[in-house]
């Protein structure tokens, strides 16, 4: 039984925290707000994942300024913003 129907596109939930979430994603709504940068996030999972960057436990560290990062990718994108690198150019 899924009794929470989306006002927008008509899917149905059982779980009324991922109906919230969904119908968030319609409306562009954001209601975690992190309390360190104040980015605000659609889901307690997001808000989780960005404070561990604030929190220097992500397995990526920078040796720069010691700001830890989630994904490799994203690692090797902040590094350029301490050593003027530009691969694109």
């Amino acid at each position: 039984q899924k009794p929470y129907k989306c006002t927008y596109c008509k899917k149905a939930f059982s779980d009324l925290p991922y109906f919230r979430t969904h119908e968030w994603a319609h409306t562009g709504g954001k209601p975690y707000d992190c309390e360190e940068c104040g980015k605000s996030f659609i889901s307690r999972s997001s808000i989780r994942r960005h404070r561990i960057m604030h929190s220097g436990d992500g397995p990526y560290k920078c040796n720069f300024c010691g700001k830890a990062l989630m994904c490799l990718s994203l690692h090797l994108i902040h590094k350029r913003t301490h050593t003027g690198e530009k691969p694109y150019e």
